[in-house]
């Protein structure tokens, strides 16, 4: 599991931590997307600047965390990384960031689902290799297997560069390249964070048909957890449904806004 949920002060946030694609494990956890992962949530949850500005935290950790890398003994060929979203809740505003692929969804009035789909964008040729192999051999080991080194290039090539996509990693300036903005608190009740997993109940599944359906579910999210496996053990090869992994970790947090006046 290399995904991190945490929430204080009024701040919520998700952190995905991304699996490793060459055998690297120096930062102490059980994988380096982990270890990431665990030390921005550090930060975010007893820095004070998390209160003022998520994206200083942020900045922060990846200072941090670049400083550690440079004492490991062995320098990772692909530096660890993560995807995060941050919601802050203020008097009169809800505050976002949104770095990489986690989904943020404002629902109340509208519905708003904000997520940055770079990583997707640029990975266009990798995933039609991938979706060609497991047309070939209906094996997904088989496919993913043979797409792996076109994963390492994909991150070398385009993580935090200029026509790329930018995420959590060793870069201080990752941050300021995030999804940012604000709502006013009134026009929204609730707030969903979660990683591209828990998203696949959506975006990948249509378990339900769109985020706003399935926040005025009230399915709680365990419940959410256990389709979304469910969907991935009725797919056990990734035929249906061409993916990364076959059961990826899924995490999700979802706020009630206090004093909001929207319905739902």
């Amino acid at each position: 599991m290399e995904d991190v949920v945490g929430c204080a002060a009024g701040v919520a946030w998700v952190i995905d931590g991304a699996t490793s694609l060459t055998p690297s494990t120096v930062g102490g956890a059980s994988t380096d997307g982990r270890w990431l992962a665990e030390l921005l949530d550090r930060h975010l949850r007893s820095s004070e600047q998390t209160l003022r500005s998520p994206e200083g935290a942020l900045r922060d950790g990846i200072r941090e965390a670049s400083g550690l890398v440079r004492q490991w003994p062995t320098s990772p060929r692909v530096p660890p990384s993560a995807t995060v979203g941050v919601a802050r809740l203020r008097q009169m505003q809800i505050d976002y960031l949104v770095l990489s692929d986690v989904t943020l969804v404002l629902h109340g009035l509208d519905t708003q689902v904000i997520t940055d789909t770079a990583v997707q964008d640029t990975s266009s040729r990798a995933r039609e290799y991938f979706t060609q192999a497991l047309r070939r051999t209906g094996s997904y080991s088989a496919a993913r297997s043979a797409v792996n080194d076109l994963l390492i290039d994909h991150r070398l090539n385009n993580m935090n560069r200029p026509g790329g996509y930018w995420v959590a990693s060793l870069d201080e300036d990752a941050p300021q390249h995030a999804l940012t903005g604000s709502v006013p608190r009134s026009g929204y009740d609730r707030v969903l964070l979660c990683s591209d997993g828990f998203a696949r109940l959506v975006d990948l599944f249509g378990v339900f048909a769109s985020w706003g359906d399935l926040i005025e579910s009230r399915t709680p999210l365990a419940e959410c957890a256990r389709l979304l496996r469910e969907a991935e053990a009725r797919d056990p090869e990734s035929l249906r449904h061409p993916r990364w992994t076959v059961s990826d970790d899924a995490s999700a947090i979802l706020l009630g806004v206090p004093g909001a006046v929207a319905g739902g």
